[in-house]
């Protein structure tokens, strides 16, 4: 059976003056694909930000690799880029002047030299299959199925060990929804990266359920 990378326990979040969520224990092994679903408003993007550790938990254990993620400032170190998510808004995660600038950001900010992030970059670009045109414009001159592809590149770049994209085929055309799940199948097959989708597609949950599994949140939230 493949390793675990990430695993929760006992995981609550509590939103100032609101109620405290409260999720049920998972594990993302490598290679394989988690399908997290359930009603709208229940907390799965925030359990997506728990999982990055874009969010601390109010209580509870986010496990890499059997470490709790926020036992120490070297630890939380060592975790950085290893698991990444992909926004559902493509917006959020746009904000440099081009395409390339954009998707090189996160090597960037890993401590690359700017010949090594652009390097990387471009590997993800291609990789996302951004036409090389694209890549000296505005990315929000895009149109919305080039904006997701462009955000998945800059997701792509930092290299991480688990992918958690959310509700990533979302309102795309079905050209640009074919070329992702392309991907995301290259991934997991090719590079045995651990993927988590947030989703209420009936047939991406058919597609890859059966792998990972499905985790369904029910918080109220």
């Amino acid at each position: 059976m493949s390793e675990v990378l990430l695993a929760t326990k006992d995981l609550c979040f509590s939103y100032p003056d609101s109620e405290t969520l409260h999720f049920k224990d998972l594990e993302i092994r490598e290679g394989s694909v988690l399908c997290i679903t359930g009603p709208m408003g229940s907390g799965k993007t925030t359990l997506a930000k728990i999982l990055s550790g874009l969010e601390k938990p109010s209580s509870g254990q986010i496990l890499y690799r059997g470490e709790d993620i926020w036992k120490s400032r070297s630890v939380r170190r060592a975790f950085a880029g290893k698991v990444a998510l992909l926004f559902q808004f493509s917006a959020d995660q746009l904000f440099e002047k081009t395409v390339l600038l954009d998707v090189m950001f996160g090597p960037l900010n890993m401590g690359l030299s700017k010949e090594e992030a652009e390097k990387v970059a471009v590997e993800a670009l291609k990789s996302a299959q951004v036409e090389e045109k694209l890549w000296s414009m505005d990315p929000f001159m895009l149109s919305g199925g080039q904006k997701k592809l462009v955000s998945l590149a800059g997701v792509l770049a930092i290299k991480p060990e688990v992918l958690i994209l959310d509700e990533v085929t979302s309102a795309l055309d079905p050209e640009t929804e074919k070329k992702i799940l392309i991907l995301l199948d290259s991934l997991r097959e090719s590079e045995k990266k651990s993927v988590v989708l947030i989703t209420h597609d009936r047939a991406i949950i058919n597609r890859y359920g059966s792998d990972g599994g499905i985790y369904e949140n029910g918080n109220d939230k």
